[in-house]
């Protein structure tokens, strides 16, 4: 590992079901000192933006007396940028697609169990996947998650090329594994975090329609995950 290696701040931005919680415990692992930047404490009490705005607030204090040489979080790209700009090294930027399809269907049969903490509000909200598929909060959550403001997925996609180290895929999750421990000098072992458990709840048989349909919502999500995956393959 090289001085300027050390010397960076690698952010991975964790995107919900796309195998984050596994990496981040692998890269979290090797990489220290380390931080995830969280707000589960503060869900219920403030709106999501203020309840970030908060922990990022907190962790650029904390960075100042011990720099960190990664940090995680359900980061939106608005906020990993403005984190890069409070940071006065090099910063770079990681993350990791998942096929739409099987993304949105993880996370809700994830936040059907007592797991996910609001789970109970989530079940009353959204008793069937079909209800959860088509409601907006569903929806190209990993392109709301990296995209800049009114942003075409075309320009999204030519920004990551650009600005990110790495943009890996859950389907070739070994192959970003071994690149990410090139680049950040350190090998990362393989490690399987947060399966969810099967559940009344969450016990589901999904139907082909039912996967086109999610598919058909999710025409950004699927530009984005197939541009990087085709690399890739």
């Amino acid at each position: 590992m090289t001085a300027e290696t050390n010397s960076v701040l690698w952010i991975f931005l964790h995107i919900p079901k796309t195998a984050g919680s596994s990496f981040r415990l692998a890269l979290a692992s090797e990489v220290k000192p380390e931080y995830n930047i969280s707000i589960d404490k503060a869900r219920g009490i403030q709106k999501r933006d203020d309840a970030f705005d908060e922990a990022i607030n907190e962790f650029l204090a904390k960075e100042k007396d011990r720099p960190f040489r990664f940090a995680s979080g359900h980061l939106k790209m608005a906020e990993a940028l403005r984190i890069r700009a409070a940071i006065q090294r090099p910063v770079k930027f990681i993350t990791i697609l998942r096929d739409p399809v099987d993304r949105v269907i993880s996370e809700f049969r994830y936040q059907c169990t007592s797991t996910h903490p609001q789970h109970l509000e989530f079940l009353h909200s959204f008793p069937t996947l079909d209800s959860f598929v088509t409601h907006p909060r569903s929806q190209n959550k990993m392109r709301r998650h990296l995209a800049m403001p009114g942003e075409t997925v075309e320009a999204t996609i030519s920004r990551l090329e650009e600005d990110f180290s790495l943009v890996g895929v859950v389907e070739f999750y070994p192959q970003f594994v071994q690149r990410c421990s090139e680049l950040v000098g350190e090998q990362l072992p393989h490690v399987r975090e947060r399966v969810t458990q099967r559940t009344a709840d969450n016990d589901i048989d999904v139907t082909e329609a039912q996967r086109m349909k999610i598919r058909q919502l999710n025409q950004l999500d699927q530009q984005l995950w197939q541009h990087f995956r085709d690399r890739i393959q």
